[in-house]
């Protein structure tokens, strides 16, 4: 499943990047928060009003905190990556349901770990330099659903307007 994951990630990148020889407005981008849309650390690409971007999610498995991360990836349609504004996205998290329980009287240990689908919509304040999101969701899988916040400090490692 990562795998297949990476590839598509591969695969859209290279689309948008062939699809940039005009270079319109387009931002590379690197940001770090927490947000369960778009993970703790992600990396996207901006072209006009569009966004891809592959993250990465930390967090921990209820019942004992183990570790349990895995990859984000976010379709965002908002404003230009300079500017300020809402934004919707929606997002494939592959943490974003982990229940932890025990089967027929034993202990803990017996994890339950499923992609989860958000729909989100937020607020961007954009800058030249620095950008800040937060966002609020619904996310769904086969077991669970519930809401979904976030909030990120994004760099644009180059730009064009």
């Amino acid at each position: 499943m990562k795998r297949l994951f990476l590839v598509a990630m591969l695969a859209i990148g290279m689309v948008f990047a062939t699809s940039n020889q005009a270079q319109g407005q387009s931002a590379l981008n690197l940001q770090a928060g927490y947000s369960w849309s778009e993970g703790v650390i992600a990396a996207g690409y901006q072209y006009s009003d569009f966004e891809a971007k592959l993250g990465y999610m930390f967090t921990s498995m209820p019942g004992d905190g183990s570790s349990v991360s895995g990859p984000t990836f976010t379709l965002i349609w908002g404003p230009k990556w300079y500017e300020s504004g809402y934004y919707l996205s929606y997002t494939y998290n592959s943490v974003g349901y982990r229940a932890q329980y025990s089967t027929n009287g034993g202990s803990w240990g017996d994890n339950n770990i499923e992609g989860m689908n958000i729909l989100s919509i937020g607020y961007k304040i954009g800058g030249e330099k620095v950008y800040l999101k937060a966002d609020v969701g619904y996310g769904w899988s086969d077991s669970a659903n519930g809401m979904s916040y976030g909030i990120v400090v994004g760099v644009p490692l180059f730009g064009t307007y």
